[in-house]
């Protein structure tokens, strides 16, 4: 069985985390979606994802897993409008750096059968010096090595948290 992931915002940290996904296509499908649709499709095209959609609702359902890889300004905006699409178990891993304010987001947002689960990425010390971000500064081994925060909130069930900490070991 396959796991579906879709990537929400194909900047840099989203961008990346599709790339170090890569290797393993026989068990995960990438779907990703960008505000900017010229972002998308160079997405696809540098093979950060599988295929993209364009339509927030659609990218969303039947996920598995969807990764929150935009602004923190957005995200409770695409909380709220991704809500009803999530499927029964689906799991939003966010990568915006406010915690306390994610998981208040998504008590009162997410249904109930759908989990939150915080990230706080690290990433290479190698990397803490270029400049650059967005999709050109996306890098297959961004994290590799770097400790990650998994922040989870009471309650959450043992599966949610293994399918993210089950990402974070094939990001390396």
């Amino acid at each position: 069985m396959t796991v579906k992931i879709t990537i929400l915002g194909l900047g840099q940290i989203g961008g990346s985390i599709g790339l170090a996904l890569a290797p393993n296509k026989e068990k995960i499908t990438r779907l990703g979606h960008d505000t900017e649709p010229d972002v998308a499709r160079a997405a696809k095209k540098k093979d950060v994802v599988d295929n993209v959609q364009v339509n927030l609702h659609s990218a969303v359902e039947g996920a598995d897993l969807v990764i929150l890889s935009v602004p923190l300004h957005e995200v409770r905006d695409t909380l709220n409008l991704i809500s009803a699409d999530l499927k029964e178990g689906a799991v939003v891993l966010d990568t915006s750096p406010a915690r306390r304010q994610g998981e208040a987001r998504a008590r009162e947002l997410l249904p109930a059968g759908r989990y939150y689960v915080g990230l706080v990425p690290a990433i290479k010390p190698e990397y803490l010096l270029l400049t650059g971000g967005g999709l050109e500064g996306a890098r297959a081994d961004l994290f590799q090595g770097a400790n990650c925060l998994v922040c989870t909130m009471p309650g959450l069930p043992e599966n949610a948290v293994r399918l993210a900490t089950d990402l974070l070991n094939l990001l390396g």
